[in-house]
């Protein structure tokens, strides 16, 4: 662990002279962060110092849970730095988790959203989340994308049904998103996949969206046919970097191929503007993420795995309800408790219901 690393909170504009220099997410720009900002929830700028010079920054929103719960650090995006070191990321960590504690904060919860750099971090005070996205990396010779043979064939469906493709830049198109991101969540729903939030994100709402569009790191691609708008994806876009945050899907887009029209156009777009590359965003583990996480391969993307963290509560006396966190993940995970409670459920199904071999 590096010695000598200091945490000094910023003015957003001080913080941001500086931040080209450092390999960081989208999700830390003072852009996302002010149109997430809300009156509850504040942005807050750190810089990670050692002697003289700025090893490291990271930024997120501080608010208050409740009375008891106290005061979260909540940050969506990681470190940024200037080159990979692991020892340095475990340091900032750690000098960051004694300077909250010693100005009131009681949790921190950091995601890992769009991270460059990261590593699983070595601390007594953080537990580690695991997140999987998918990055299309653009190749800077005239090499192209690799799309597949899926892909490619469902391309060409969207041209012959008459798909045209539209960029929108300025704010206004926010209620038609929310109207097609509910009919893909509604699709998804009848197809067994589980329910889930389509502003999956802490204070993401149709205003953050309006002013990620009017502060210019959000743009609105479109998918169009005769009948209407079929297809519109939210992206960030600075700095080189570019992520898709929300999608909507009309009835006629997986059928007609205009998904994979959207994405080859948004690549190509890219592409051509020199972008490095294109996060396709993460999906969800287990039998619900699969079907997602095939089709962006298809798109030519590579997995990525990126580590966030959390703590539990940090001031007293919230801080004694600590060893009940461990002792319940413990307990739920024990292999003991996982057959015992799968014998409950098999010995209730026996006596109350005929169709107990349906269950295994």
């Amino acid at each position: 662990m590096e010695k000598g690393i200091m945490v000094v909170e910023k003015d957003s504009l001080e913080w941001n002279k500086s931040l080209i220099h450092f390999d960081h997410s989208l999700f830390i720009t003072s852009e996302w962060l002010e149109a997430l900002a809300d009156e509850f929830c504040q942005p807050v700028y750190f810089d990670f110092v050692k002697g003289s010079e700025v090893v490291a920054k990271i930024a997120g929103l501080t608010f208050t849970q409740s009375f008891w719960k106290g005061r979260v650090l909540y940050i969506y995006g990681g470190l940024a730095m200037v080159e990979s070191d692991n020892s340095i990321y475990d340091s900032c960590f750690f000098v960051l988790y004694k300077y909250c504690e010693a100005h009131g904060f009681n949790r921190i919860e950091i995601k890992s959203l769009g991270q460059p750099i990261s590593f699983p971090v070595k601390n007594r005070f953080f537990y580690k989340t695991e997140m999987l996205e998918f990055i299309t990396d653009f190749p800077k010779d005239e090499s192209g994308i690799r799309y597949n043979r899926n892909f490619k064939r469902n391309l060409k469906k969207s041209k012959e049904h008459g798909g045209r493709f539209r960029v929108v830049t300025e704010p206004g198109l926010e209620q038609e998103l929310r109207h097609l991101m509910i009919h893909t969540l509604s699709h998804r729903v009848k197809k067994n996949y589980k329910d889930y939030n389509p502003f999956y994100l802490k204070n993401l709402s149709l205003e953050s969206v309006r002013r990620l569009l009017a502060n210019g790191l959000g743009r609105f691609y479109l998918i169009e046919d005769e009948q209407g708008l079929q297809g519109i994806q939210l992206s960030l876009e600075k700095d080189g970097k570019a992520y898709g945050l929300l999608l909507g899907a009309g009835p006629l887009s997986y059928q007609n191929g205009y998904r994979q029209l959207l994405d080859y156009q948004i690549m190509e777009s890219l592409a051509s503007r020199r972008y490095q590359y294109y996060n396709m965003g993460s999906v969800s583990s287990g039998p619900d993420g699969e079907g997602l996480a095939a089709y962006k391969l298809s798109a030519g993307a590579s997995a990525h795995v990126s580590y966030g963290v959390y703590t539990h509560f940090m001031q007293f006396p919230q801080r004694l309800l600590n060893p009940l966190y461990g002792l319940g993940y413990i307990l739920l995970n024990a292999k003991w408790v996982v057959a015992a409670r799968r014998l409950f459920i098999w010995v209730t199904m026996l006596l109350f219901s005929e169709s107990v071999l349906e269950y295994f």
